[in-house]
């Protein structure tokens, strides 16, 4: 049987199976839209905004100090434009508050107080960062009560807890044993000043359970309210954030071990904290407080006119004048310096003072000499801060010592341009195998780091009397000077004005 087949036709002959050319096209366009779904589904896309939640308290957002807008804001604010984010931030009130809002995705970081990183639930795409600092529980009472500085003075009171987990287990182990225990309360909000507000309103009935790093910069303001005593444990600064955000985890592991590496983070917390004295020199702030109330308007004209002469911060140049003198303008030194400022007698001459003692030409020879020393270290590149307490130290000890302790810090292989690593200098003029290897030789340097350090303490003080409501805020606020002035503040912060008291 044939199986020959008849001709084609030109149509047959040039016929292929397959799709026509749109069907081609949009099969091509649905498998390349797919294809660039799958991969956004599965790479998100780099965020340029990071949110950010912090409590929202002094110490994260400074409105009173003068040496910066606070430890936290200013690492958060490195980090962003190290990496080109645009930040936003979230203030937040509670720590619940915080991790609803970490948890739900509203917020890629938080900044935690207290909580421990294993207390994150696993499914949670949150991890932790290391722990930058470490304070104690600390549980604070009116000063008018007398306090055992035992858990038996916990007995038959209130305490108010502040928003810390573990701060609730530390008092639970510190009554354990004891036949009664204290009714606890837990605060409601971020800010610990409620809770020393009442503390010292409440006749000492009332006592405060917070953790000592949000407590210290409020300390100076609140004298009615003091530390009975630490309580066993600690409690952890910690940054948590979102791992489902692209390259962020990268990043901030990269920026912690980048700053702990380079000892950043030691600088930052040596200008906001390293000044501050351990036991709270409550005597020094009640005469600081009481000489700003009585004496210094006597003065105040002589400031102002010689710190606008100068370009200085006129409440820099109080804290000088009361660190040297406590506005006696009668003060003699055993060293033989006089005045409110107390110049030496080569000093005043070389500045054209004909009166040292003389309490306006004091004020504007001393603010003349403390401005010169400022210029004449500009040539080293100090940072600002660096660069003031070096002028600070130089005004105490004389410039030629400090230069010195310069020398013998980087020989020492440490940082000559660090104030926090030349005050472990400092205090080795004052001995022989030391100062024998120096031009200008023997110093009482150790005086010279306390000098500094104090005179720090009262800038910050007087900063935060010129905003704070009091007695105080009359005499000082003539004296804010403007933002943008030379002094410790840093350009650009702005200011506004917190709700404490005294």
């Amino acid at each position: 049987m044939s199986t020959e087949t008849g001709a084609k036709s030109p149509a047959q002959a040039n016929f292929r199976p397959g799709l026509s050319g749109a069907a081609a096209a949009a099969l091509f366009l649905l498998l390349f839209s797919g294809a660039i779904w799958l991969f956004f589904a599965t790479h998100p896309r780099p965020i340029s905004v990071l949110r950010v939640a912090a409590p929202d308290q002094e110490r994260v957002f400074s409105t009173i100090s003068p040496y910066g807008p606070g430890l936290e804001r200013e690492l958060v604010e490195e980090f962003c434009e190290r990496y080109g984010y645009r930040l936003q931030w979230v203030r937040t009130q509670t720590l619940k508050q915080g991790w609803d809002m970490l948890a739900r995705g509203e917020v890629h970081v938080f900044l935690s107080t207290g909580f421990a990183p294993e207390r994150v639930p696993p499914e949670l795409s949150v991890m932790s960062g290391p722990a930058y600092e470490t304070h104690l529980p600390v549980l604070l009472s009116a000063s008018r009560r007398p306090s055992r500085h035992d858990p038996a003075s916990l007995c038959g009171g209130n305490v108010i807890r502040q928003d810390i987990p573990h701060l609730s287990s530390v008092l639970g182990r510190t009554t354990k044993g004891e036949d009664c225990a204290p009714v606890a309360s837990r605060l409601v909000g971020a800010d610990v000043q409620t809770a020393l507000r009442r503390v010292a309103a409440d006749g000492g009935h009332t006592m405060a359970l917070v953790e000592n790093g949000s407590f210290l910069p409020l300390r100076p303001f609140h004298h009615r309210v003091r530390p009975a005593f630490h309580l066993d444990g600690s409690v952890d600064y910690r940054w948590y954030w979102r791992t489902d955000v692209p390259k962020l985890t990268d990043r901030l592991t990269a920026f912690f071990q980048r700053i702990q590496r380079s000892d950043h983070l030691a600088e930052l917390q040596e200008r906001y904290y390293g000044f501050f004295p351990e036991e709270g020199a409550y005597g020094q702030l009640w005469l600081l407080r009481n000489t700003v109330r009585t004496k210094l308007p006597l003065y105040r004209r002589f400031i102002l006119d010689a710190a606008k002469q100068y370009d200085l911060d006129p409440l820099l140049v109080v804290a000088v004048i009361f660190q040297e003198s406590a506005f006696n303008p009668d003060a003699v030194s055993y060293t033989g310096v006089r005045g409110l400022m107390q110049l030496t007698q080569q000093t005043a001459n070389a500045l054209g003072a004909s009166d040292r003692t003389d309490p306006a030409q004091s004020i504007y020879y001393g603010t003349k000499y403390l401005r010169l020393l400022w210029d004449e270290l500009e040539h080293l590149e100090l940072t600002t801060w660096d660069r003031w307490a070096y002028a600070l130290a130089a005004y105490n000890q004389g410039i030629g010592h400090i230069f010195d302790a310069m020398f013998l810090a980087k020989r020492m292989g440490k940082n000559p341009r660090s104030w926090r690593e030349l005050k472990g200098v400092l205090p080795l003029l004052a001995e022989e195998e030391w100062h024998r290897r120096t031009i200008f030789g023997y110093s009482r340097g150790w005086e010279g780091v306390e000098y500094v350090d104090r005179i720090r303490f009262y800038y910050y003080v007087l900063k935060g009397l010129s905003f704070l409501p009091g007695f105080e805020l009359q005499q000082l606020a003539p004296l804010r000077p403007d933002v943008g002035s030379v002094g410790l503040r840093f350009p650009g912060i702005e200011i506004e004005l917190p709700g404490l008291t005294g």
